[in-house]
């Protein structure tokens, strides 16, 4: 760990996490891992540990919206375990630290993860903690034009253009649902934790349709759509009208939620291609273009080359 003031030589910015504070930190340390984040842990004499997700030039470019994760945070908080948010200001928001040790495949089934998804597509978000209106309601079209504005011309950019440009718009959908999505939900974002699986950065959820959420978590999970479905038809139960975040019941028939499934599968994808393809571009990491390649050649194969 370093100490304060060299923390702060390597991370200006972290100055903005000591006015949320209203303290001098004891230290700090940069977490590893995370695709979109390079956060910092820091430690302080109130709180214990706590981390700092500042929003910056990065976290803009992915679209990321740190006044939206707090707000988040905060509707969940109370319904399954997760961070404890400590503070914001307009430069980023402080959460609590998890303690616990990140959830593996082997030791957490996929059947269970999809369970716990089914869990967060019920909370009816206007009923808890009265939170729901500062939740961004997600935009598919919106989300692969911004992603796509940001990056710079690049041969990458040219030969995606004609597959960004024939999936820029959304499927047409057989049912209009809407829940809280998580959009980053597998093992990677779980933590054992006191007895119970917490749920962690939540960064890029928002009111949306759980099906395209189930088809990316089923898509990291490497489930076939059908299989996938019926386990989270079995945990859902979402034929309770009170668990639900709009009004209507869902009345699920599974055919039409498959069908669905199907048509975001290839939207999904591209919105993950160009994910890829600009976190290249923003880390400077040219490994992520693999990533960006393949699906690029899996989405050719199944569309005949496009």
């Amino acid at each position: 760990m370093l100490d304060w003031q060299q923390a702060l030589q390597q991370q200006p910015e972290l100055a903005y996490a000591q006015l949320v504070l209203n303290e001098v930190p004891l230290g700090a340390l940069r977490l590893s891992g995370g695709l979109t984040n390079r956060t910092w842990k820091i430690a302080t004499k109130t709180h214990g540990w706590t981390v700092w997700r500042g929003h910056t030039k990065i976290s803009a470019a992915f679209d990321i919206c740190r006044v939206n994760e707090r707000n988040v945070l905060q509707a969940v908080q109370t319904l399954l375990p997760t961070s404890e948010v400590l503070g914001n200001n307009e430069h980023g928001v402080l959460l609590s630290w998890l303690e616990g040790i990140p959830v593996s495949c082997t030791d957490l089934s996929a059947e269970k993860v999809i369970s716990l998804l089914a869990r967060i597509h019920r909370f009816r978000v206007n009923r808890i903690s009265g939170a729901s209106a500062g939740i961004r309601r997600f935009d598919y079209t919106n989300k692969v034009d911004h992603y796509w504005d940001q990056l710079n011309p690049s041969i990458e950019k040219s030969r995606y253009q004609e597959l960004y440009l024939k999936l820029r718009t959304p499927p047409k959908l057989h049912c209009n649902h809407s829940a809280l999505c998580h959009f980053d939900f597998a093992h990677h974002n779980l933590i054992h934790s006191h007895h119970s699986i917490a749920v962690i950065d939540w960064e890029y959820a928002a009111i949306a349709d759980p099906r395209l959420d189930l088809v990316l978590t089923l898509d990291m999970l490497n489930m076939d759509y059908r299989q996938g479905l019926n386990i989270y038809l079995q945990m859902s139960n979402l034929t309770d009208q009170n668990t639900l975040i709009d009004s209507e019941a869902w009345l699920i028939d599974s055919e039409p939620w498959l069908n669905d499934m199907n048509a975001w599968s290839t939207h999904a994808q591209m919105m993950a291609m160009l994910w890829y393809v600009l976190a290249a571009q923003l880390w400077g990491d040219d490994d992520f273009l693999i990533d960006a390649e393949s699906i690029y050649q899996r989405l050719c194969r199944s569309d005949h080359c496009l």
